[in-house]
């Protein structure tokens, strides 16, 4: 009775339009007879109206990420009625831009701030981690437009020189 409703809950008809869409994976501890760590695509959409939904998840067995899995995510989503996203915001996988390019050709996409703030950090020296994080914190969360200007600026003049391709990002 579950693995059906389960079933008919990730084969629901979905909204022609979503706002932004999050794409992600993350391991969980699935059992098959034995538990293993499997990776699970999560994506999730935001409606115009800023309502919230969990579009849907998906197991491609023991493989890792790859963007020809997302493609089959994507794909997914237009099949169950998917016409237009504004943003699509997702990791820096290679392929993952383009195959978002291929199925949903108006829509823009961005790197998450998570992993392009984890991407920088970890091109930076350890002694500098921690200012730079703190830099880089008043960029993405700043309440306004000029804020954030103000604060892209401050962390081109602080880290300009240091780390010109983390503030060209």
């Amino acid at each position: 009775m579950v693995e059906e409703e389960v079933q008919a809950w990730r084969e629901r008809p979905l909204d022609e339009e979503y706002y932004a869409v999050f794409l992600d994976g993350t391991f969980l501890s699935i059992r098959r007879g034995k538990t293993a760590k499997e990776l699970v695509y999560i994506a999730l959409g935001i409606k115009p109206d800023g309502r919230r939904e969990i579009l849907g998840f998906w197991l491609f067995g023991a493989e890792g990420e790859s963007a020809r899995n997302w493609k089959e995510v994507l794909k997914d989503l237009g099949c169950r009625g998917v016409r237009k996203v504004r943003i699509f915001v997702t990791d820096d996988l290679p392929g993952l831009e383009e195959a978002i390019r291929e199925i949903f050709p108006e829509a823009d996409w961005q790197l998450c701030v998570l992993h392009a703030v984890r991407d920088a950090l970890n091109q930076a020296r350890k002694k500098d981690r921690e200012a730079l994080a703190e830099d880089l914190r008043a960029v993405y969360r700043a309440e306004t437009e000029d804020e954030a200007k103000e604060a892209l600026k401050r962390l081109r003049e602080r880290w300009g020189r240091a780390y010109p391709r983390i503030v060209a990002r």
